[in-house]
């Protein structure tokens, strides 16, 4: 992203926006003078960013259990309800994930001298990820892993690429403080869920 591109955003950004051309702004315009004028929109606060969240969450868990459904049933193969409890569950879990990898960023940018809030990194977030996790599900759901891996693997990392450019214009910092920031937080989160997974594998083998 060249110097040029972060200081020429796209004239509509100085007007208030529609949710959709703010999600699509933040996808296909990066940059830090994107997001920084994004997260000064009438409608950067966190209940709009938790709602987006949950509402993209509902329709990947929609994309991800009704199709297989529908093709149990086309197939008139016995239909696993746990799909059917899945719906409901992951944009919840989708939800609290979102709100501790916030948290968790917002927690290092701030050790590194970032001057952001978690309200506001949270609403930036938001504003991509709503949008790229139904893009997930879809690929996901493409035949043959071959196929599908790799544009989504693509994907994961241009998703790695708007984290850092969002806590950067958030915190006001460099670049390098902002990747470290994100890695650090995945690094943590990570240890976190390994350690309690652990523990509540060995906790179900102690069980006579």
């Amino acid at each position: 992203m060249t110097k040029e591109t972060e200081a020429a955003p796209h004239p509509s950004l100085e007007k208030p926006q529609s949710w959709t051309g703010i999600c699509l702004a933040a996808v296909t315009r990066p940059s830090v003078v994107t997001y920084e004028r994004l997260i000064r929109q009438p409608s950067a606060a966190p209940r709009h960013a938790a709602a987006w969240i949950l509402v993209s969450g509902l329709i990947s868990g929609g994309l991800g259990s009704l199709v297989p459904l529908f093709s149990h049933l086309a197939h008139r193969e016995p239909v696993d309800t746990g799909l059917l409890l899945a719906i409901p569950a992951i944009p919840v879990v989708a939800v609290l994930y979102w709100l501790i990898f916030v948290g968790c960023t917002q927690w290092v940018a701030h050790l590194l001298k970032g001057t952001g809030t978690y309200q506001t990194l949270a609403y930036a977030f938001a504003t991509f990820s709503a949008p790229l996790t139904i893009a997930a599900s879809l690929l996901a759901l493409m035949p043959g892993s071959g196929i599908s891996g790799i544009p989504l693997f693509g994907l994961y990392l241009y998703w790695l690429a708007l984290y850092a450019l969002a806590v950067q214009a958030v915190n006001q910092f460099s670049r390098a403080k902002a990747i470290g920031s994100i890695l650090i937080s995945l690094l943590l989160l990570g240890s976190a869920f390994s350690g309690m997974a652990f523990l509540l594998l060995e906790a179900l083998l102690r069980r006579p």
